[in-house]
């Protein structure tokens, strides 16, 4: 799509409009700055308009290639959506080759799952499932047909994790599934991992729990809820063969580091599964805990393991062992992670992290405004938030203090000068006060309550205190300066005292000569006037 210097001229008007509007609208103040904002609002939904009709033109008459082919606009197109729509009609089934296969409605969708959640039996489905080729007769009983379609390829990825010693979750299914040549949509990879569980072929583990049953309300809260489908993981549905015992055996060496006392008994390798996961549990659910206090990443590897520990502890020995056989690389990454922050995580290096957030969260967004700052204060910004985003952060503590440090010693000085600047001019505005006429013959208690504003300017705020803060009670010290002055006047000159508010005359603004004399002999009359009734005047 190329652009046009028209568009660039009416998105450069369209961003001066935004502009203008975003400062003036807050302080609209008098008629005429009204007037002006209204007619800045027209201006600028004109631009926008004029924006969207030339952006819309460029779509029309620009190309689109795919696979070498042209697929642009035809000359008759009037409709961006519906040029788009027809283009993508044509190069999404290649694309998404496969997304026929699990090609269903929403409506749909969610009876399929209602019907699995309470049906005795396979007969009578919703159409769903023979639309999707889910079902095949076997001697005139309805099953699933799970050795060829959609899913066979669910169960393949579910296998395929599993043979790796890692328990794939709902999102990851869901993840994947979306991706080309697929394109299939959540409902349907949920309705397909659902009709797997009815099958008999997987078994869910969520919220620290085995779902074997597609029917039991855990498994209906689990399904049902999207959070929890995509927290919870699954595992094939195996019985315990000697093949099963040897990968636990495997598997136990890799995770504890010692062996299985009998590897011939599922009873004994699941109550040694279980001595050593109940050895583990407290530090990782500790571990746990302290990240999430903390707010800290990798809080996802450790839950989904404390979640197959759990199943482990509280399922069948049979469960147990496929349990761990299914999971053990995700329960090996935990024990030795949760080893590691132990040993890492104390209280000094908390600390630091903490710190560093705050320098990104408070110091960073306001010295990436400010002028003058050096690009390797950004790089440092940059690389400190990606280094605290990372799930291995704790291995980078060191460098994480040393950018954060950085951070923290320029918003210090600039705080620290700001400060300074704040307290320099109330001081001098203090000193000003007290050299206004009439200012020692005021008693010493109306004397502190004119100048209490100012004497609060004098005293330094917390460090807490953002530096706009600082800087805006700097610049309101002319003001409150002006109004305790305004004060003695009036104490010592009481109904004497007449003010002439000079906006009255000026505040329209002056582009003429003959305005300027017309102002400045209007303020001359009203002087005189009141000079003249006996008062002491003075300019607002």
């Amino acid at each position: 799509v190329a652009l046009s210097d028209a568009i660039d001229r009416e998105t450069v008007e369209l961003y001066r409009s935004k502009e203008i509007l975003a400062r003036k609208e807050r302080e609209a103040k008098g008629e005429q700055t009204l007037t002006l904002i209204t007619d800045e609002r027209a201006r600028q939904r004109r631009h926008h308009e004029v924006l969207r009709s030339l952006l819309r033109q460029a779509c029309l008459s620009g190309r689109a290639y795919f696979r070498g082919n042209d697929r642009s606009p035809g000359d008759n197109a009037v409709d961006v959506g519906k040029a788009a729509a027809g283009i993508l009609g044509q190069v999404l089934p290649e694309v998404f080759d496969r997304f026929k296969e699990a090609a269903a409605k929403g409506p749909e969708t969610k009876k399929g799952l209602d019907a699995l959640y309470t049906a005795e039996s396979l007969q009578g489905l919703p159409a769903v499932f023979t639309e999707l080729g889910l079902l095949r007769d076997e001697r005139g009983k309805a099953v699933f047909r799970i050795e060829s379609g959609p899913l066979k390829e669910v169960l393949d990825r579910i296998e395929e994790r599993a043979n790796y010693g890692e328990t794939p979750s709902g999102r990851y299914l869901a993840d994947e599934l979306a991706k080309e040549p697929f394109g299939w949509d959540f409902d349907v990879v949920r309705l397909l991992v659902l009709s797997l569980l009815r099958a008999g072929r997987i078994e869910a583990i969520s919220k620290g729990q085995t779902l074997d049953s597609a029917t039991s309300l855990e498994t209906r809260d689990s399904f049902s809820n999207n959070n929890l489908f995509r927290q919870a993981s699954f595992r094939p549905k195996r019985g315990i063969e000697f093949a099963e015992l040897a990968r636990a055996r495997q598997g136990f060496r890799e995770t504890f580091g010692n062996d299985l006392r009998d590897i011939s008994n599922p009873a004994a390798i699941a109550a040694q599964l279980r001595e050593e996961i109940a050895r583990k549990e407290d530090s990782i659910a500790s571990v746990l805990s302290m990240l999430v206090a903390h707010r800290l990443p990798g809080i996802s590897v450790i839950e989904a393991a404390l979640g197959q520990m759990k199943a482990m502890l509280r399922g069948s020995d049979e469960s147990a062992i496929t349990t761990f056989n299914s999971a053990h690389k995700t329960i090996q990454e935990a024990v030795l992670r949760a080893a590691e922050l132990e040993q890492a995580l104390t209280e000094p290096r908390l600390h630091d992290i903490e710190r560093a957030r705050q320098a990104l969260e408070i110091a960073w967004p306001f010295l990436k405004e400010e002028s003058g700052i050096a690009p390797e204060l950004a790089s440092r910004a940059e690389q400190l938030e990606e280094l605290l985003r990372r799930e291995t952060f704790y291995r980078d503590i060191p460098a994480i203090e040393q950018h954060a440090r950085a951070l923290e010693l320029e918003y210090t000085r600039r705080f620290d000068d700001a400060q300074q600047a704040r307290i320099d001019a109330y001081q001098v505005a203090y000193d000003q006060l007290n050299q206004v006429p009439g200012w020692s013959e005021l008693p010493e208690e109306t004397c502190r309550e004119i100048a209490a504003p100012l004497l609060a300017g004098k005293e330094p705020l917390a460090r807490t205190a953002p530096i706009p803060l600082l800087r805006s009670e700097r610049d309101a010290c002319e003001a409150r300066l002006k109004s305790a002055a305004r004060r003695v006047q009036e104490m010592i000159e009481g109904e004497r005292l007449a003010a002439v508010h000079l906006e009255s005359y000026f505040g329209s603004g002056i582009e003429t000569v003959e305005q300027l004399d017309a102002a400045l002999s209007g303020v001359r009359e009203e002087c005189t006037r009141l000079i003249g009734a006996g008062k002491k005047v003075v300019l607002a």
